[in-house]
């Protein structure tokens, strides 16, 4: 059989442009090119603000070697710093290129190589500022499986707090326990290996039993393992506590600021960083809606006095204040 050359057969986009004529305005070189010239992304925008192939691809290589060049200056500071003897009491923060110290640095950031202080990470928009009068949205209470008590946001650890499963979730008081705990029974079970390797310790009991008779497969090659009856035990205990934290448990919404439980929030939003509860969350789906709607009713509006500019999309409509602004009154993110 005949195959055809691939050099000789047309491409999708190809046939797209053929007999079309539609071209567009990038807004970086000035030039109006046609649907080949640009990516789905960038042809599918509405309001302009075009941007081709080629210009995406020099803007992007241009910023690559900025990036490169920030993180081998940032390498460089901490090399520095070590040699100085500085590198322990503080380190330069990535995004403003200042010496802080530890205290200006939030949980993991001071280990990091690339680290952002609280500040930057505020301004970065990768913790939400909320309003002083709103409650943040970490506050609220949880319940610890441990001591089964709902407590409050302060009495667990970051890790603990942000724990998916609430009958595993444990507080600082019961965490430090149960490290005691795991320690312990480390040394007993290395003990009892080498006295007798048919017996095994079971983790909740704390009893030596024998490893073929009285633990499962699966428990018995664990290291904190359970012994078959403790099993059992455990998994009506965790049923009971799964229950009694969905009913405790309480989060701050983002939005109103007020305390509620996980039935009042919608999927998904009860592990967000900024939870919204469903009456919340339904009315910024609709003040989203609405603002699409006036939008577009307004670039077809024929009596506006600014037509000429809408048709141009050098307006657009700002999604708090409501009034429509030029490019100039917003970032190149927000535009």
């Amino acid at each position: 059989c005949n195959v055809e050359d691939n050099n000789t057969r047309p491409t999708k986009r190809q046939k797209q442009d053929n007999g079309t004529g539609v071209e567009k305005l990038c807004e970086k070189c000035q030039i109006s090119k046609p649907r080949s010239k640009y990516n789905k992304k960038q042809w599918a925008k509405i309001y302009g603000g075009w941007t081709c192939q080629e210009c995406s691809n020099q803007q992007g290589s241009v910023e690559r070697k900025k990036l490169k060049q920030r993180q081998h200056d940032q390498k460089m500071a901490d090399q520095q710093s070590k040699k100085e003897g500085k590198f322990f009491d503080e380190r330069t923060c990535f995004q403003c290129l200042i010496p802080k110290p530890k205290e200006a640095y939030a949980g993991k950031q001071w280990k990091q190589l690339y680290r952002q202080c609280k500040q930057c990470v505020v301004s970065n928009g990768l913790m939400k500022v909320r309003l002083e009068e709103k409650e943040p949205a970490t506050s609220g209470f949880k319940f610890c499986s441990g001591c089964k008590e709902t407590k409050l946001h302060s009495e667990f650890t970051g890790d603990q707090w942000r724990h998916p499963v609430d009958a595993e979730r444990l507080c600082k008081t019961c965490w430090k326990e149960e490290g005691e705990a795991k320690r312990e029974h480390r040394e007993l079970s290395e003990q009892q290996k080498r006295i007798n390797p048919d017996l095994k310790r079971c983790y909740a009991c704390h009893e030596f039993l024998l490893l073929d008779k009285y633990f499962s497969g699966k428990q018995g090659k664990k290291l904190y393992g359970f012994c078959t009856s403790c099993v059992e035990f455990l998994r009506e205990d965790r049923q009971k506590d799964n229950k009694k934290a969905r009913e405790s448990s309480t989060r701050a919404c983002s939005i109103c600021g007020k305390q509620k439980t996980i039935v009042e929030f919608g999927r998904g939003q009860w592990k967000r960083i900024d939870p919204r509860c469903s009456p919340c969350a339904t009315a910024l789906v609709q003040k989203m809606d609405q603002h699409r709607q006036l939008e577009k009713s307004y670039y077809t509006n024929e009596e506006n006095e600014d037509l000429d500019n809408i048709a141009a999309k050098k307006m657009r409509r700002c999604f708090h204040c409501g009034e429509f602004k030029e490019q100039s009154f917003y970032s190149g993110r927000q535009w």
